[in-house]
């Protein structure tokens, strides 16, 4: 009994701490809504990185292929 007793207590101290902690909504939606906000605009600048980074890449990949039509052409020719 006394254990059952004890067990009910602690249960009801978590569930009056639980009580505390979402009793401020306001303060839980304002943080919530600032790291919403933080994370939109960290979204916002990694899709600008992506889109930087993919034209980077194209013209590289570009200059690459350029270059490698113009060696294969001058050993085509070298051979010759």
């Amino acid at each position: 009994m006394k254990d059952e007793i004890k067990s009910l207590s602690e249960k009801m101290d978590d569930m009056q701490k639980d009580i505390r902690k979402y009793q401020d909504l306001d303060s839980i939606k304002i943080e919530g809504n600032e790291k919403l906000h933080q994370l939109q605009a960290e979204s916002v600048s990694l899709e600008q990185k992506t889109k930087v980074f993919g034209e980077a890449f194209k013209t590289v990949q570009h200059e690459h292929d350029k270059l490698r039509v113009s060696l294969n052409n001058a050993s085509y020719f070298h051979q010759n």
